[in-house]
């Protein structure tokens, strides 16, 4: 009969002992996370050496900074 336990108890991701290790899962979706935030400013670092002379002007840029900014690495 059923007794409250979980039928396949290693499976349970909520059953845990008391002093037992963390669950790597948090670090997983924290490091797939900072990925995805460098990605994304590498991304933006890169967008303004995209733009012609008129879009650089009307956001007060000139091209040399773009160009500069674009290669700095994601990580400055």
């Amino acid at each position: 009969m059923f007794d409250g336990q979980p039928f396949f108890p290693r499976f349970d991701l909520e059953a845990r002992e008391p002093g037992a290790p963390a669950r790597r899962s948090g670090y997983l979706v924290r490091l797939v996370d900072r990925y995805l935030a460098y990605h994304e400013i590498a991304r933006q670092r890169r967008a303004p050496a995209q733009l012609d002379r008129r879009l650089l002007d009307d956001i007060g840029v000139t091209p040399e900074a773009a160009r500069r900014e674009s290669s700095k690495p994601f990580w400055r």
